[in-house]
């Protein structure tokens, strides 16, 4: 049970579709140059996910909601996608791109309730060799962009084998 003073602080974007045309170019041309744009990417062996702007894959942990329980060792392997300013989702993304303040104060990007990350051992644009790791207390998957937020994303096979034995923390 938390208590209030260790609830999560998290801000919603309202999703205006109206000005999309042109709102969504000179949102796009800022997140782009800020580095804080979420996209939506096609991979073979997972389908649409969610991608940082350099099209790095994005994942979520099965212990977070709302939350991150992923700090130091975790955090070394799996960095938060991190931002200083409202994330800027990209035009048909169906879910709710938000931040929630992790305890460090740092904001990090949450997609329906759930903290996304990379994966460290991922180093080209489109690989997904954190999907099935069983590490730091949970299962990572990664975040599609029609998962929501009572369900959590179903593994599959990782698609790199990285003969790396992480503690379970």
């Amino acid at each position: 049970m938390y208590l209030a003073a260790h609830q999560p602080s998290v801000r919603r974007l309202p999703i205006a579709s109206a000005m999309a045309g042109l709102l969504g170019l000179i949102f796009a041309s800022v997140a782009a140059a800020q580095g804080t744009t979420v996209m939506v990417s096609n991979n073979a062996s997972v389908g649409a996910i969610l991608t940082d702007a350099n099209g790095m894959t994005l994942y979520t942990h099965a212990s977070d909601d709302y939350t991150s329980n992923c700090y130091e060792a975790c955090a070394t392997n799996w960095p938060p996608l991190l931002v200083t300013d409202d994330p800027i989702a990209p035009d048909g993304l169906a879910g709710e791109l938000a931040t929630t303040t992790r305890t460090d104060g740092n904001m990090q990007v949450i997609y329906n309730d759930q903290p996304l990350y990379r994966f460290t051992r991922d180093t080209q644009r489109g690989q997904a060799g954190g999907v099935g790791i069983n590490a730091f207390g949970g299962l990572w998957s990664a975040a599609t962009a029609s998962m929501d937020s009572t369900v959590k994303s179903a593994p599959v096979a990782p698609t790199t084998d990285y003969s790396y034995d992480y503690p379970d923390y």
